[in-house]
């Protein structure tokens, strides 16, 4: 009857509404307990099939309102999605599984704000990104991990300046460098450096820029990393 009506159209094996429109009135046409049911229904049957997109799961999860699947099918699809450069949609999926991070252990957890962090900035979500970064910055804190802090803080300077915030890319760029004073010289303290120079090259300050430039470039050579040496 639905599709003599032209409400449903035939899809594969199965069926689909014919206009997203349709689709969103009968969902909100369902009660919040039914709807909930119906989409516990759907995730269930969905886990079963091999294969299944897992922004599906997610979808349904969400609206069943079962966070710890949102949390683990959110994962899957935010790296399924980045890894097919769809970065604006594993920036949705990473961000609704940030909102569970506190179920995961701490490391995943500051792993999963870095995630997070970086597919909301290829998608130019630099707002979102800078959030995650300094959400990232206290998990890793927490766990006493200098080299990933300042890498962190790194990343803050730089959305720092690219959302207006020139102090706050000051200051980062300084705590950088200062977090891994006490720790062996490394690849982190390198790029710390670096951004150091490039705060001060963009705020015309160019006697400091060279200065931590060089600093920058000495180090890496002393490490034999080009790559951090060329980027200086």
């Amino acid at each position: 009857v639905c599709i003599a009506a032209g409400v449903l159209v035939t899809a594969g094996d199965g069926v689909s509404f014919r206009h997203e429109l349709l689709r969103d009135a009968v969902e909100r046409a369902l009660s919040p307990p039914r709807r909930i049911r119906l989409n516990r229904q759907v995730l269930d049957l969905l886990r079963g099939i091999p294969g299944v997109d897992p922004g599906r799961l997610v979808h349904h999860a969400t609206h069943a309102g079962d966070e710890a699947a949102v949390l683990q099918y959110a994962q899957v699809a935010g790296a399924d999605a980045a890894r097919q450069g769809a970065h604006r949609e594993a920036a949705a999926h990473y961000r609704a599984a940030t909102a569970q991070a506190d179920r995961l252990p701490p490391t995943r957890a500051a792993e999963l704000f870095e995630e997070y962090a970086s597919q909301a900035y290829l998608a130019g979500l630099l707002p979102e990104g800078l959030l995650a970064r300094q959400r990232a910055v206290h998990a890793w804190e927490a766990l006493d991990r200098a080299e990933r802090v300042a890498d962190n803080l790194r990343w803050i300077s730089r959305l720092s300046w690219w959302t207006g915030d020139a102090g706050q890319a000051r200051e980062s760029a300084d705590r950088a460098v200062a977090v891994l004073a006490a720790e062996p010289p490394g690849k982190q303290l390198a790029m710390a450096y670096s951004n150091r120079s490039q705060v001060h090259m963009r705020s015309y300050e160019f006697d400091e820029a060279i200065v931590w430039g060089e600093r920058a470039v000495d180090l890496a050579e002393r490490l034999g990393d080009a790559e951090t040496e060329i980027y200086a």
